[in-house]
């Protein structure tokens, strides 16, 4: 306000041009910006008019690499520096002025916020402010900042992007994450992957049969979800296609899941049955589907959203296992509002960076009972007066929870990661 009340000053005093009834200049710079600085100090100094006029605009127009405003920015930028070597002392106010202005324009249009929604490799899409969705690159940088995973920018990251002149851009900064799911790489022991970030809650889509979820798998993804405190929902899927006995075990599955505080449904995406919770589970929220290929992740979408046509595969005949459809994780905006994730299938999940000694609390309830324990820094394996033990043989804890609880224990502190699971 001071510069401007300066410059004002100075338009008073006749250093700056009017015309003759007194009104403001109104200068024909192509640069929309010094129009606005007119409107407020009433003209364009003359020196600024000659040397960043007619010309400068006609060779703008000319030039057809400019193509984006923030090129076109940038490029006063420049040209201003030029007046100042030419302008006389009482334009030297204004000229900076406009280089302040222009410079803070150049920062807010080709330096931008943006939401990572979809991944493929070695680009990533993400979604501005303004509602475009721009493809991006980061920058090598990134694999040199001690960044140990596999893919440094995931879907549901908040970023800063860079524009380029192509309408591309380059990721310059991840934004802190509130949380994540993140497993080890099935392939590279000292790797992880992280499936998705800063989302509300996950549902972890699991099947009885066609292809199987075994118990381990599951109880390896709530574990990480509870280290991250992100909420999860079992969903059995294709609930109509349970024989007698698969429906038996459904049962048991949701008992054994509900008992220690998951919600747990057994729906089927084909027919819609046991749909009913769905919109208002996932309405304004960040949503993460996840589980093996062939659960249904894909079709459960689609019946969400109709028009999002997301490609859907079989399973194979053969050894009952899902085959890929879905190969890069990407992000689906709901009409309700908030976003569903839909993520490739993952055939193993291993854990990463569990203290053996936290492991326990991970588990609800192992950890309420493990109160009672005699000794503090009990494993539950083999120490004397452990309550975990004992609730285990009184068939208080179930047997398939402390068998996964074990195993995650021995990834701990193992260095390879078994991809049975």
């Amino acid at each position: 306000m001071c510069l401007f009340y300066v410059a004002k000053q100075h338009r008073r005093e006749g250093r700056y041009p009017q015309s003759a009834g007194g009104n403001k200049v109104r200068s024909s710079i192509f640069n929309p910006l010094p129009l606005l600085i007119a409107d407020e100090i009433g003209g364009v100094p003359v020196g600024l008019r000659d040397t960043a006029g007619g010309e400068s605009q006609n060779a703008v127009q000319k030039n057809k690499c400019i193509r984006c405003y923030p090129t076109l920015v940038l490029h006063y930028i420049c040209r201003i520096s030029e007046a100042v070597r030419h302008s006389q002392a009482e334009n030297v106010i204004f000229v900076c002025l406009c280089s302040h202005l222009l410079l803070s324009l150049f920062i807010k249009f080709h330096c931008m916020e943006g939401l990572v929604t979809k991944n493929t490799g070695s680009w990533y899409i993400v979604r501005t402010e303004n509602g475009d969705s721009i493809r991006c690159k980061i920058k090598g940088n990134f694999r040199l900042k001690g960044i140990r995973s596999t893919n440094p920018v995931s879907v549901g990251d908040l970023v800063d992007i860079e524009l380029n002149p192509d309408q591309t851009a380059f990721i310059t900064r991840i934004h802190e994450r509130k949380n994540y799911i993140i497993r080890r790489s099935s392939n590279l022991s000292k790797e992880s992957h992280i499936i998705a970030a800063n989302i509300d809650h996950a549902l972890l889509i699991v099947t009885v049969n066609t292809p199987p979820t075994s118990t381990t798998f599951i109880d390896r993804f709530l574990a990480t979800a509870e280290a991250y405190r992100i909420p999860v929902c079992i969903v059995i899927n294709k609930s109509d296609t349970f024989t007698e006995e698969d429906r038996e075990y459904a049962e048991a599955l949701r008992y054994l899941y509900t008992s220690i505080g998951y919600d747990c449904h057994c729906v089927s995406a084909i027919t819609g049955e046991g749909f009913d919770f769905i919109d208002s589970f996932i309405a304004n929220k960040i949503t993460l589907l996840s589980g093996h290929s062939g659960v249904g992740k894909s079709t459960i979408i689609d019946r969400i959203l109709p028009n999002a046509h997301v490609k859907i595969g079989a399973v194979s005949t053969s050894h009952h296992k899902g085959m890929h459809t879905t190969t890069f994780s990407e992000m689906y905006p709901l009409p309700q509002g908030g976003y569903i994730i839909d993520t490739p299938g993952i055939k193993g999940f291993g854990t990463i960076d569990f203290n053996p000694n936290e492991v326990a609390h991970f588990f609800p309830e192992i950890f309420e009972i493990s109160q009672n324990c005699r000794f503090n820094n009990c494993t539950h394996r083999h120490e004397p007066g452990c309550a975990v033990l004992k609730a285990l043989e009184n068939h208080q804890i179930s047997e398939s929870r402390y068998t996964s609880y074990l195993s995650i224990i021995e990834d701990s502190s193992e260095g390879k990661y078994r991809e049975a699971f």
